[in-house]
């Protein structure tokens, strides 16, 4: 089955996403997409994963980075891109979240509910 989010729309995110974790990542370093249909707790989801080799996101920064405008780099003023991708995914009965990967780096989860196509 499908996800239901729209294709735009999930182009939108991923693409956005991705971007993000470039900018993170230092020369060098990679970023891995995978997914997976949930099985169990959770079942009839699509999961995307996304890590990122950057420093991470600290605990205490993880939501605050979803709203308009901030960041997680001091340096710099944040955007709406991530505030964005969290409407989108949540609109379509989803939800985003951000932990860290195994490497350190950030990692970005997006559960989708899967809808049939006919």
């Amino acid at each position: 089955g499908a996800v239901s989010l729209s294709r735009d729309s999930l182009q939108q995110v991923l693409l956005n996403l991705a971007l993000n974790a470039l900018e993170a990542t230092p020369p060098g370093g990679q970023v891995y997409f995978s997914n997976r249909k949930v099985a169990g707790p959770g079942a009839g989801s699509m999961e995307i994963q996304l890590d990122d080799d950057g420093e991470g996101v600290a605990p205490e920064d993880r939501e605050r980075i979803f709203s308009a405008f901030q960041s997680a780099r001091g340096d710099r003023p944040g955007g709406l891109g991530l505030a964005i991708c969290r409407s989108l995914v949540q609109d379509a009965g989803g939800e985003i979240r951000l932990s860290s990967s195994a490497n350190g780096g950030a990692r970005l989860i997006i559960r989708l509910p899967v809808c049939e196509t006919s």
